[in-house]
């Protein structure tokens, strides 16, 4: 994280520098490409007369903003459940406390222009980092055995969590509608490229965790989104069109995410 907000700094830095000046001196222009670099807008200006395009650290009048908000929550739901790769006879176990299991995504970079004239339809698309939460109901050790994800009841007269977690790169793509009193509904796709995962549970209040690496989730992840708000506030769903965990190596489970996002 700390390499990332080294980077982010450097480049607000180097951008502002760019040619940066007030707006009464950008009446006559149009802002036709916005840059928003961890909830700070960096609006690309035309200018008339053969002079180059330079940026602006605002984007008051600039005639597309995005939408994509710096922060999302929401509650992951496990839909269309199936154990195909299991014995028959196997205890349901990916059963989940829904309101805790929760998705976290910073969408550090936005890109956004407008497609019609008015600003009134636009393209965006981010690129952020996100973590998925799956907390069991039931105390439940998860581990990889061979190939396959498996599981086992904990029985414990202490206080015991456990969970599934996942870190991805996310990258939504959305074509956006409406800029009438700041009012949009937005429809799109997102890909996520899974980066890191593990199992986890956590004995009573201390620090004695054990930890599963290794699980075999599908690293490719990808699906659909919709979202309606104000401004950058808004209310989203993302329906993963692909599978939660590699074909045969684990439960059968589209993921569902509805929750909401806060932006500047």
């Amino acid at each position: 994280m700390k390499r990332i907000s080294t980077i982010i700094i450097f480049t607000l830095a180097a951008l502002s520098t760019w040619n940066v000046s007030g707006q009464n001196s950008i009446k006559s222009e149009r802002g036709n490409l916005t840059i928003c670099v961890a909830g700070v807008d960096l609006t690309i200006f035309e200018r008339y007369g053969g002079v180059p395009p330079h940026v602006h650290t605002f984007s008051g009048l600039a005639k597309y903003r995005t939408h994509q908000a710096l922060f999302e929550l929401g509650f992951n739901l496990p839909t269309q459940l199936s154990y195909g790769a299991y014995p028959e006879d196997i205890e349901p176990w990916f059963r989940l406390r829904n309101n805790k299991s929760v998705q976290v995504t910073f969408n550090l970079l936005n890109v956004g222009t407008r497609l019609v004239q008015s600003g009134a339809v636009g393209l965006s698309a981010s690129l952020g980092i996100s973590w998925n939460d799956y907390v069991f109901e039931d105390p439940t050790r998860v581990q990889r055995t061979g190939q396959l994800l498996t599981a086992e009841p904990i029985k414990s007269s202490k206080w015991v969590k456990t969970k599934i977690n996942t870190f991805s790169l996310h990258l939504p793509v959305l074509l956006e509608f409406g800029q009438r009193k700041g009012f949009f509904g937005a429809v799109g796709v997102y890909g996520d490229l899974l980066v890191a995962s593990h199992s986890k549970i956590k004995h009573g209040k201390k620090r004695d965790n054990e930890k599963h690496y290794n699980l075999p989730t599908a690293l490719p992840q990808a699906g659909v989104t919709a979202r309606v708000g104000y401004q950058r506030i808004y209310l989203f769903g993302n329906y993963s069109l692909t599978r939660l965990f590699q074909n045969d190596r684990g439960p059968e489970t589209n993921i569902l995410t509805i929750g909401l996002g806060l932006g500047f």
